[in-house]
């Protein structure tokens, strides 16, 4: 039976009488009477006798009078519900933030502000290195990440909105023979050892600083640190200087040293990128309304 059906049999058998319910339905009686054979063909049940002018329901039509109501509201209620889970005001968002990394400020805002927004779309956040964000992405099991443009942009797989600018910064520990000192660029670092990411997590960082010692005509010895976290565990023990940005818990911490941030050429975006197959219709919504909020809010000028 369909909705349409179960309209026609309530109003039906409210007022037993076809004329009366075809007239309120907008429908000739022929077509109502029709209806409620079919239903009735559909059921293998009676539902109405046929006494002469009157209209009498079946014990069958009694129950179904008395329990249709209910379950063809809950229908339409699972309908509005599917609908807007379909547009993505419903469901689950899972976001990944790059390891190391204080969210920042403009996606903090329109983080909170998406929140305010659609609070029936759960939120999850996860931490994660380079590589597991990409791997998570591509395995669909976080369905966006905040990560730094230079590591998605080459793939075709990921679309990315920008949200953030991104300075990168060479840090030390205050127990660094250089804390303290004036380094006036990459040159001033040619006898350091340089901690960065292995390629395992980002090749692109390590092209980045390579490309940028070579310009400054040498080829830096580099202590590639596992993971984002341990960099940062190797920059606090001052087995080098790291090189990170200023967005990293650690650029924060008391015992760091910042010798200099990265000149105009060497910033960067922070982004939230996604896989472009993902389906999951809660990430063109926050995506969306994260981009359409910074334009606004005018927070990249």
């Amino acid at each position: 039976m369909t909705d349409l059906q179960i309209k026609y049999f309530l109003k039906a058998a409210q007022r037993l009488n076809f004329s009366e319910a075809a007239k309120e339905l907008f429908i000739t009686q022929p077509a109502l009477s029709q209806q409620i054979t079919a239903i009735e063909n559909e059921l293998n049940m009676q539902l109405f006798i046929r006494d002469k002018n009157k209209l009498r329901l079946t014990p069958a039509a009694a129950v179904l009078l008395r329990e249709l109501p209910e379950c063809s509201r809950r229908y339409r209620e699972a309908i509005t519900n599917a609908r807007v889970a379909s547009e993505g005001h419903n469901g689950i968002l899972r976001m990944g933030v790059l390891e190391g990394q204080t969210l920042p400020d403009n996606f903090r805002a329109a983080y909170h502000a998406f929140r305010q927004a659609f609070p029936n779309v759960h939120m999850e956040l996860y931490m994660q290195s380079f590589r597991h964000l990409r791997q998570s992405l591509d395995e669909r099991r976080l369905d966006a990440a905040m990560t730094i443009k230079f590591d998605v942009t080459d793939s075709p797989a990921y679309l990315w909105i920008i949200t953030d600018l991104n300075y990168a910064a060479m840090l030390v520990s205050r127990n660094h023979p250089l804390a303290g000192q004036k380094v006036r660029g990459w040159r001033d670092l040619k006898n350091e050892t340089l901690i960065m990411v292995d390629d395992g997590e980002s090749a692109k960082v390590r092209e980045k600083i390579v490309e940028d010692c070579r310009q400054a005509e040498f080829v830096p010895r580099l202590l590639l640190a596992p993971s984002l976290n341990d960099q940062m565990l190797w920059i606090d023990a001052a087995l080098g200087v790291g090189i990170s940005n200023t967005g990293t818990y650690i650029y924060s911490h008391p015992n760091i040293f910042c010798l200099k941030k990265l000149p105009f050429d060497s910033r960067d975006y922070f982004v939230i990128a996604w896989h472009r197959e993902n389906i999951n219709p809660a990430v063109a919504l926050f995506t969306n309304f994260v981009d359409e909020y910074i334009q606004k809010q005018e927070l990249l000028k």
